[in-house]
């Protein structure tokens, strides 16, 4: 009988997520479908005007309905962060692409510069060990801190919290190899804190202690292992992870085993032709960031 339940658990978690997938897919791409109607239908204008309007409508009604369906899953840790691509076929011949990542997984870069200014040493130590563990040269995080100097001495205004609108802008202050190497564990979103069920092992090496005590590569894998059999289901459980005995509450206030934001991108082809539309959702359903292209 507990198996049949756990199957009956485990099958309806699965058609939660669909849901959740197709929701927040259509709320997207409603634009990207738009567009494959006016490139692929000798449609008039004023149709056209007629069908951005309905779409508009629709738009607004899927950011209702999708944004709550989100942040319950993603309370309940049952959207896989991370996870494989997902394909979907339309029928209007689009085929379409659907990614989630968490971006507390990612280390914050608006936490090393503190709204007033002052550098903050902890974050700033924290993201010279990310660029150790990623074999770049940790003097790009002085060169963070120039850049957001500069931008405070011309009168910049902060974004949620920090000086970085994007992550894009480090293309402006580091060689391109650089930022092709950081661009994947770096965020300007999120709480500042590092999920330690998505995190890579390059993020969670960016941790330690008030003491200095580092996570080694060793303690990383170590993690990644254990979430792989179980996930963290509080910040307490990293203390029977072997070498955290001691460490793991110490990295309380740091690390967290669940999302504040997804990053959600939406890929829309047809005969050739594509559109993109990305979006930071907080688990609130809140759309923090939206671009499309």
């Amino acid at each position: 009988m507990l198996n049949t339940y756990k199957r009956q658990k485990a099958s309806q978690q699965k058609g939660f997520i669909l849901v959740i997938v197709l929701l927040v897919t259509a709320l997207l791409v409603t634009m990207a479908v738009e567009f494959a109607h006016k490139v692929y239908t000798g449609i008039t204008g004023l149709h056209n005007l007629m069908i951005m309007e309905r779409l508009s409508v629709e738009s607004d009604s899927l950011v209702e309905s999708a944004s709550g369906m989100l942040s319950g899953a993603l309370q309940q840790g049952i959207i896989n962060a991370g996870g494989p691509e997902m394909q979907f076929a339309l029928e209007n011949g689009v085929t379409l692409y659907f990614d989630a990542s968490d971006e507390n997984a990612r280390f914050n870069v608006n936490t090393v510069v503190s709204p007033n200014g002052d550098v903050n040493q902890d974050a700033y130590q924290s993201f010279q060990r990310l660029l150790g563990a990623l074999g770049l040269d940790k003097s790009i995080a002085d060169q963070l801190v120039a850049w957001v100097n500069a931008k405070r001495a011309k009168g910049g205004t902060a974004l949620n919290g920090g000086w970085l609108g994007s992550t894009s802008e480090f293309r402006l202050f580091v060689d391109p190899a650089s930022y092709d190497k950081l661009k994947d564990y770096i965020t300007v979103f999120g709480n500042g804190l590092i999920n330690i069920n998505t995190a890579d092992v390059p993020v969670l090496m960016s941790l330690a202690d008030q003491n200095g005590n580092a996570v080694s590569n060793d303690l990383a894998e170590n993690i990644v292992t254990r979430r792989s059999m179980q996930q963290y289901g509080s910040i307490g459980e990293l203390s029977s992870t072997a070498g955290f005995e001691s460490l793991g509450m110490a990295l309380a206030g740091k690390i967290t085993t669940s999302s504040s934001a997804m990053d959600l991108t939406a890929r829309a082809e047809q005969e050739g032709i594509k559109r993109i539309t990305q979006a930071v959702v907080s688990t609130s359903g809140t759309v923090i960031y939206w671009r499309e292209f």
